[in-house]
């Protein structure tokens, strides 16, 4: 019981300097990564979720909110339920107020099986590296998305926007 309390005590403290904030995240596919479709369109998935920020590490969640199509003609967005995907990710950042960021993410996802019964979950790993500023309490970041099994042929092919606000 001691041990547990003092662990305890050591996590709450080490909370104490962290910072939580909330986060929207968008990632935009363009349409030259998208077969048959025009080259001026594309599409985007806006994410709200958390971010915990302690010193230059980051640990956060974010689901999905939106889904939507951009081309010239104009925009459609249409909402999704949350939690049905989500994306934990964990990572460094280095630099302050502009900084240079590096993460690790799993994306979570269930489907709904035939029955309507969620199948169990698939992960796939992503990295995430960009750029960002902090000006006081908010955040904005600039990268690309690429996948750990094949970094060359998927880095600046998905794009990370986010923005976000810490308390």
């Amino acid at each position: 019981m001691r041990k547990y309390m003092i662990v305890g005590v050591i996590l709450l403290s080490v909370l104490s300097f962290a910072k939580f904030g909330l986060v929207l995240d968008n990632v935009v596919v363009p349409g030259t990564t998208i077969v048959d479709i025009p080259e001026d369109s594309g599409m985007f998935i806006t994410m709200g979720g958390l971010r915990l920020s302690l010193g230059f590490i980051d640990l956060g969640a974010v689901t999905p909110v939106y889904v939507g199509v951009y081309a010239p003609e104009g925009m459609m967005a249409m909402p999704v339920p949350a939690g049905l995907l989500w994306i934990l990710y964990g990572g460094l950042k280095v630099g302050d107020p502009i900084y240079l960021y590096g993460r690790g993410a799993y994306v979570l996802k269930s489907q709904f099986g035939e029955d309507g019964g969620l199948t169990p979950p698939s992960f796939d790993v992503v990295g995430i590296a960009g750029a960002g500023i902090n000006l006081a309490n908010l955040f904005i970041e600039l990268g690309t998305l690429f996948s750990l099994d094949d970094i060359a042929n998927t880095v600046f092919k998905l794009y990370h926007v986010g923005i976000g606000l810490r308390f």
